[in-house]
């Protein structure tokens, strides 16, 4: 645990409860796993099936390979807009939390009928979690209170190897990222606004903050001489 200092200027806010300021830091990521697979298809010489021949030379020697990654999800701020009270002035107003947070976090999230339109897309938090503090008070919900969406993430590459000679090698291989097209999305907006929530907890991005994850399907092919 540490406090906003960490994640870079000393802010918070209000200096008259620091305590709120006490969680985990903007990039904690709780849980990451990466596993790497490879499979020795069993066609060509030394394997199983198909040991020589014209069969060998097209289906043998291939490999397949698979990464999956799952990765928890960034944690989550909620700030205060659009009320209609005044309040001591601070850096940023926060809300007050009216309902505990698997109340706030929507169960089985899916993002509605139409992920290319915000007003037609589902919000993954509760809005009527939230409650405008009392006037002149500070809102009593500290920074980083929740988890956004995880990644599941899949990769694949079937690739196979020619030798000439001593000294020559042409590699073959085809590449897919994100093979089952799974939606990995980026914390939407968590600013609270009662009389407009807008597109408040509505995904407009996805989760792409490392290299290779995140976006759309793809698929390439690369030839690689060795020598």
């Amino acid at each position: 645990m540490d406090n906003a200092s960490v994640d870079g200027a000393a802010s918070g806010v209000t200096y008259f409860d620091r305590s709120l300021e006490k969680a985990p830091s903007n990039y904690d990521v709780a849980n990451h796993s990466t596993t790497y697979v490879t499979w020795e298809l069993p066609f060509g010489q030394g394997r199983q099936f198909i040991h020589s021949g014209i069969r060998e030379r097209i289906l043998g020697g291939w490999n397949l390979r698979w990464i999956q990654t799952f990765m928890s999800g960034k944690p989550v701020t909620f700030t205060l807009a659009g009320s209609p009270y005044m309040y001591v002035p601070t850096v940023s107003m926060r809300p007050d939390q009216i309902l505990p947070n698997d109340q706030v976090i929507v169960q089985n999230y899916h993002v509605g009928g139409n992920r290319f339109n915000t007003s037609l897309e589902n919000p993954m938090w509760n809005i009527n979690g939230f409650a405008n503090p009392a006037q002149f008070t500070l809102g009593t919900l500290g920074r980083n209170t929740i988890y956004g969406q995880g990644v599941n993430w899949a990769q694949a590459s079937l690739g196979k190897s020619f030798r000439f000679g001593e000294k020559y090698i042409l590699e073959l291989r085809y590449d897919a990222n994100n093979v089952f097209k799974t939606a990995s999305l980026a914390n939407p907006s968590s600013t609270v606004n009662l009389s407009n929530p807008g597109t408040f907890a509505k995904p407009v991005a996805e989760f792409a903050e490392w290299c290779c994850l995140g976006g759309s399907f793809s698929g390439y092919a690369a030839i690689n001489f060795k020598f």
